[in-house]
């Protein structure tokens, strides 16, 4: 039999069901060369097709070991297909395991009838909504024993089965540490990536421009979930401790470097540490936390450097260290609004410490 892409979409619709069809054949043995050129371009459409047929290869390692409790189901298998008088694909009874001389129909059967729990498991589980508002934090353990730490205004869902546990970070920042499960992977989907646990503790932020990635401990697979026109599908990229990565919408993955740990992650002790950072972004990050709007009224204030250190619950003194130190005035118009703007003339003194303010 000789399996061709466009048999391939016509029986099989489903990149799941496309996978199934594509491993029992392969292992059947009677798998061409012409056959294996077809999956391997099947296999290089989408990272969708490599993760499902992946899939299938996992669990019949599984099922490889766990031999003695599978023959009640190829009994039933052999018992369909006796009554059907389909007498011959008799050949399972000489061998479950040697590929090479079962019918692929049979095959398929088996691995049907085997997987039903197990596409069973995916169907039933079960997925929980989270979210935090601006200025709240919140601390979720999950059934496995991992920690997710949401950060401000941020929304996820969280889908944990017998098969695989799944994160999506649909806004937002938070800090995974993870419970490792061979068995179970541990994924986090943001934007057009996903990030694979292979066995540590990371954060991931979602920005309007891209996402970011960054290490704690122990090591991460971040990798796109479809290529895109401006950027062609790249290899993951493995992030160790100690670095990051980021990737836009587009299909950008930036190189993986080194990050400051205590000035990135401080939010996750209540406090916000810039080094030389401009103004307008510090406003920006510390207006996450704030259940209003701080607009800077100034653009060329936009790149004075600002360095200090602040808690994100206390937004009075970090607008009076900006006073203090900055040619700034802070005025609230509003519980919902504070507006920065520069004073025309201020004194010698608060000119000479611009660009320094703290708490």
């Amino acid at each position: 039999m000789r399996m061709s892409e466009k048999d391939q979409d016509s029986s099989a619709p489903f990149p799941n069901e496309q996978a199934l069809q594509w491993f029992v054949h392969l292992q059947s043995g009677e798998a061409t060369v012409g056959d294996r050129r077809c999956f391997e371009a099947w296999v290089l459409e989408s990272p969708v097709h490599q993760k499902e047929f992946e899939y299938f290869s996992k669990i019949w390692k599984t099922l490889d070991q766990a031999k003695p409790f599978v023959a009640d189901d190829i009994k039933q298998a052999e018992a369909f297909w006796d009554t059907a008088r389909l007498t011959r694909f008799s050949a399972i009874r000489q061998g479950f395991f040697q590929w090479g001389r079962i019918p692929v129909v049979v095959l398929t059967l088996m691995v049907l009838v085997v997987l039903v729990p197990w596409f069973g498991s995916r169907q039933r589980a079960v997925e929980n909504q989270y979210q935090t508002v601006k200025g709240e934090q919140q601390t979720i353990v999950l059934t496995d024993g991992s920690k997710i730490i949401m950060n401000t205004d941020t929304k996820i869902s969280v889908r944990l089965s017998d098969a695989d546990r799944v994160v999506t970070l649909r806004q937002g920042e938070a800090l995974f540490t993870v419970t490792h499960d061979e068995r179970r992977p541990f994924e986090v989907r943001a934007g057009n990536g996903t990030v694979r646990d292979l066995g540590t503790q990371f954060t991931v932020y979602t920005s309007p421009e891209q996402v970011n990635v960054f290490v704690l401990d122990g090591v991460v697979e971040v990798g796109l979930n479809e290529p895109t026109h401006s950027f062609p599908m790249s290899s993951p990229q493995i992030v160790r401790q100690g670095q990051k990565v980021s990737y836009t919408a587009d299909g950008q993955v930036s190189a993986v470097e080194s990050f400051d740990r205590q000035t990135e992650n401080s939010w996750i002790e209540g406090r916000l540490i810039f080094q030389g950072q401009p103004l307008e972004q510090v406003l920006k990050d510390v207006g996450r936390y704030q259940s209003g709007e701080i607009r800077l009224l100034d653009s060329t204030l936009a790149a004075v450097p600002v360095s200090g250190i602040f808690n994100i619950h206390d937004l009075g003194s970090f607008l009076q260290a900006l006073q203090d130190t900055l040619p700034v005035r802070a005025t609230r118009i509003n519980p919902r609004l504070v507006i920065v703007e520069r004073i025309l003339n201020p004194d010698s003194s608060t000119s000479s410490r611009a660009g320094q303010p703290s708490s």
